[in-house]
């Protein structure tokens, strides 16, 4: 259900926040844009996203997404939970023997609409 909801931000901008208003690492809410739908080992979806710098909409980082899909998976009733991922080698997304092992977790955040603003 929750990989439905990333895909219809395929190639599209939305806001990407952290869950957590302490320790984070995005520290804000941040635009963000799915570049790429990656298929890891096992089946396993995730997204290869540019999040931006609120400061500087010409710099970026790219960092893969995964949707949370067990216990708590929504914030606030309605915003689907992803996992936030350091990518260690950029051109070896393509290897479909990859798993999330293979990622640094960087944190929590979610997913909503390219003009909401939470923190």
């Amino acid at each position: 259900m929750e990989e439905t909801y990333l895909n219809k931000y395929y190639h599209k901008f939305f806001s990407l926040s952290p869950v957590s208003k302490r320790k984070t690492y995005l520290a804000q809410t941040r635009l963000a844009f799915i570049e790429k739908k990656l298929l890891l080992k096992n089946q396993r979806t995730s997204y290869l996203v540019k999040i931006f710098d609120n400061n500087n909409k010409h710099k970026f980082e790219y960092m893969l997404i995964y949707a949370k899909l067990s216990g708590t998976t929504k914030i606030y009733d309605d915003y689907p939970i992803v996992a936030v991922f350091k990518i260690r080698y950029l051109n070896e997304l393509d290897d479909n023997q990859l798993t999330l092992k293979d990622f640094d977790f960087v944190e929590w955040a979610f997913v909503a609409s390219k003009d909401q603003q939470f923190i």
